[in-house]
């Protein structure tokens, strides 16, 4: 039986909150390597000029 404080339909809502993990777990990774590549590029782009 479906306890009272849980809608009736959980699985549109567990499957929206799984895409929104996995996009957040995504975006964090993608920021991570950029700030690593960015701190790796950071001395030769400072030296370009």
């Amino acid at each position: 039986m479906p306890t009272p404080l849980q809608p009736r339909q959980p699985r549109e809502d567990q499957n929206s909150f799984e895409y929104f993990f996995a996009a957040a777990v995504m975006i964090a990774v993608a920021l991570t390597i950029l700030n690593a590549a960015a701190a790796d590029f950071m001395p030769a782009i400072l030296l370009l000029p």
